[in-house]
């Protein structure tokens, strides 16, 4: 089996691949490339002919404690039928693991079609997400209001620098350099995006919407804010739209997003829960200097016990004023050891719960209850976007 990325003339066996994978149709004409801005790697036979499994790599940065990780988001993981169970996959993330070093991965993220397939790699899902229905009375408290501006590509830069003041904000959000993620041709596409600005013209938050008008729904895609005054803005911009819809529908939310303590009555409310995605770390080392740390003095030892060899070994943390002394060695004695799975879940969400609640976690043994551990890793809220 060869593992490679994929070049152009390898187009017609990636659409082989992804067609039988995910049951689409090819037209030759139109899908003539490979997908772009990623690196597609590929487990061939070993004559280098034919394309078995593949997954495409995509780079990003994303907002973490006091700076940021390098992150390499996979999609469209899929292996042709006949080939399955024949270890491509597995070869594939090896590669990924070999790669992380040289292409600044620090981190991967995936949506994975199960979690338990995912971890036997290292990935773990690290948070929930909401979705919310609303009836629009729910709101009725809110005053309406058009202090807003709509995105169009005139506005983008404004946009960008709006979305990433607030994702620097939020653990594990997605840094965001072009409009691909935004509708700036809302004429076209009929999903909006509206910035809310306040009395000083700065604009402060804003959502990502369409309207279904057969079910007299707002659907939300995304929606961000600075502060109380922000969102309440926002939230009174989207009532406008209370006149001939019914429904507002927040389709991801962080589980306790500041938009549910906006609704005084909930006995209205339609709240559904779902897996926010998977996270592997693939430098340790990085994850732990980036960290934000407690002010107060604090140390322990943490034992990775994970098969990627660069995270392995014991780190000797140590902390103050917000940053940590991070040093490894080899061998000796830990107060905890994670699997490379729970390593992603502690390490990037925290824990709530204390050692009792770390004692049901998979790939968690806790040698020495060490209360410093716990106060450098908090619960915290974790929530990403980004579909890939």
């Amino acid at each position: 089996m060869i593992i490679r990325c994929l070049n152009e003339n390898d187009v017609g066996e990636y659409n082989k691949v992804s067609s039988s994978a995910f049951i689409w149709k090819v037209d030759p004409e139109i899908d003539n490339k490979l997908p772009d801005d990623a690196c597609v790697l590929g487990a061939f036979s070993d004559d280098n002919k034919t394309l078995m499994a593949l997954a495409e790599c995509l780079d990003f940065k994303n907002y973490f404690g006091r700076g940021m990780l390098g992150c390499v988001g996979i999609g469209g993981v899929a292996t042709k039928p006949e080939y399955r169970r024949m270890g491509g996959v597995r070869r594939i993330f090896s590669e990924v693991e070999r790669l992380s070093s040289e292409r600044g991965w620090d981190i991967g993220i995936l949506y994975p079609f199960s979690t338990e397939y995912y971890r036997l790699f290292g990935y773990e899902n690290v948070a929930l997400y909401a979705s919310a229905k609303v009836p629009f009375r729910c709101l009725s408290h809110i005053e309406r209001n058009c202090s807003v501006d709509l995105l169009e590509q005139d506005k983008l830069d404004d946009m960008l620098a709006l979305y990433n003041n607030i994702a620097l904000k939020t653990n594990l959000c997605f840094r965001r350099e072009t409009g691909k993620y935004f509708s700036t041709e809302p004429y076209k596409t009929a999903v909006y995006t509206y910035m809310w600005k306040n009395a000083e013209g700065e604009y402060r938050s804003y959502a990502t919407y369409s309207v279904n008008r057969d079910e007299k729904t707002v659907q939300v895609n995304e929606i961000g804010f600075q502060d109380r005054e922000s969102l309440c803005g926002i939230l009174g911009f989207l009532r406008c739209y209370d006149g001939n819809q019914e429904y507002i529908n927040f389709g991801k939310l962080p589980i306790n997003s500041p938009v549910f303590e906006m609704l005084p009555e909930t006995a209205h409310l339609e709240r559904h829960l779902g897996n926010m995605g998977a996270v592997r770390i693939y430098n340790v080392g990085k994850v732990l200097d980036t960290k934000l740390y407690p002010e107060e003095h604090g140390s322990f030892s943490l034992l990775i016990e994970d098969s990627h060899k660069p995270n392995a070994g014991i780190y000797d943390i140590e902390y103050e004023k917000g940053t940590a002394k991070v040093t490894k060695r080899s061998g000796g004695n830990a107060d905890i050891s994670l699997s490379a799975a729970a390593a992603a879940r502690l390490l990037i969400s925290g824990v709530s719960g204390g050692f009792e609640a770390l004692g049901y976690m998979n790939g968690v043994k806790v040698f020495n209850g060490n209360n410093d551990f716990l106060r450098a890793f908090p619960a915290v809220d974790t929530f990403f976007n980004d579909g890939f």
